[in-house]
């Protein structure tokens, strides 16, 4: 009733035993129940993942082929953003019934229409979103199944994983697809393909207002047919969310390669989160919102002072090169042509 398996990587090597629950023992002689199949080690070895796969295909092959489908048709590893108990996998035989026993609650939708990421996401979405608002997320997502997945690829493609949303529910931190940003993103965007540039500012501001939205326990609204509309309700949450206590001058975890980037005198490095919170009050946005990207390595935030103007400038890698991803004068208005080719200056002369 055991399997035991060394499992060699780039860094170490590790000792699992997965046992007759399909739980899992670490080299550290842990035990990580079945829902320990969603930690990052287990996908990145082949031995591992082989095995529960094949056995979730041998069992239940209506779910593994659920499972296959997402994975072959899209580019990024799906398994690892999911919190399902594998044995919830092994013993359901429905997406409908795979969600629901994993959030314990009846959804009043058909989520079977749905792969397995797409339904946890728009269930658990619906807790934010009004009951009177909840079919038009669902006609949405019924209705632009490919559509959600191209806009996926096209924020991936900018952005790594600005597609995705963290949300704690029922004490429990999800990663889902954040379908109702892409909801509103599709009403507000710019008709006319070419315009990348614009493409990406509304869909960080629409991704900032749904954050907000998270964060200040508001609903999403739903109805919002114009970036003025979207901007004012941006604001009014960005007011909100400064009501709360200012957080601890605690250091942000931001990776080595933004602290070791060498910039012109002009640019400050925004290290506590104080800091970054009192930087989001004086220029009146939310950029406070950004430090989970800025935690997990994403972006950096700097605070740019150019010619008597105060700018919040967010700088990512693409491409392993650094690039501007975000950059706002006061009240969130846009960064006039001379700022953005000094800053773009500044990144190619590093």
């Amino acid at each position: 009733d055991r399997k035991s398996f060394d499992i060699s990587n780039i860094y170490n090597k590790k000792h699992f035993i997965i046992q007759k629950d399909n739980s899992l023992i670490t080299f550290k002689y842990r035990k990580i129940q079945s829902k320990g199949f969603n930690l990052v080690f287990l996908l990145e070895n082949n031995i591992l993942k082989n095995y529960y796969f094949n056995y979730l295909e041998k069992i239940n092959p209506y779910i593994a082929k659920d499972f296959k489908n997402i994975k072959e048709n899209h580019s990024f590893e799906i398994y690892k953003l999911l919190r399902i108990d594998f044995n919830v996998l092994i013993n359901c035989h429905s997406v409908q019934e795979v969600i629901e026993k994993s959030l314990n609650t009846k959804i009043n939708f058909n989520l079977n229409k749905f792969d397995i990421h797409l339904a946890l996401s728009f269930a658990i979405s619906l807790n934010f979103i009004a009951k009177n608002e909840q079919n038009k997320l669902y006609k949405f997502v019924l209705e632009n199944n490919k559509l959600i997945y191209d806009y996926i690829d096209f924020i991936n493609n900018n952005f790594a994983n600005e597609h995705f949303i963290k949300i704690k529910y029922k004490r429990k931190k999800y990663k889902i697809i954040n379908i109702a940003s892409f909801l509103l993103y599709h009403k507000l965007k710019p008709q006319k393909e070419s315009y990348q540039n614009e493409f990406l500012e509304i869909y960080i501001l629409i991704n900032d207002y749904i954050k907000l939205s998270y964060e200040t326990n508001n609903l999403i609204n739903l109805n919002i047919n114009s970036i003025n509309r979207i901007t004012n309700e941006h604001n009014v949450l960005t007011i909100e969310l400064e009501k709360k206590q200012i957080p601890k001058n605690k250091k942000l975890k931001i990776k080595e390669d933004f602290i070791n980037l060498k910039l012109p005198e002009e640019f400050k490095l925004i290290e506590t989160h104080k800091e970054l919170y009192l930087h989001g009050m004086e220029q009146k946005n939310c950029v406070y919102t950004r430090r989970r990207e800025i935690e997990d390595g994403l972006s950096a935030i700097y605070s740019l002072n150019y010619e008597g103007g105060v700018y919040t400038l967010e700088i990512f890698k693409r491409k392993n090169k650094f690039a501007i991803k975000e950059i706002k004068a006061k009240y969130n208005e846009f960064a006039n042509k001379e700022v953005i080719n000094f800053v773009e200056k500044s990144l190619k002369a590093v």
